[in-house]
């Protein structure tokens, strides 16, 4: 059986590592899509 409590309490102690990973993982995809397109034109 999967803990729940546990895993919002893990959830809500790392929220803004977790955001900030997010983020980073946006920006990155954003960046790495636009150099993709202008390489490719």
């Amino acid at each position: 059986m999967f803990n729940y409590s546990f895993f919002i309490c893990f959830c809500q102690q790392n929220i803004f590592y977790i955001s900030l990973l997010a983020n980073f993982l946006t920006k990155y995809i954003f960046i790495s899509t636009l150099f993709f397109k202008t390489k490719k034109a």
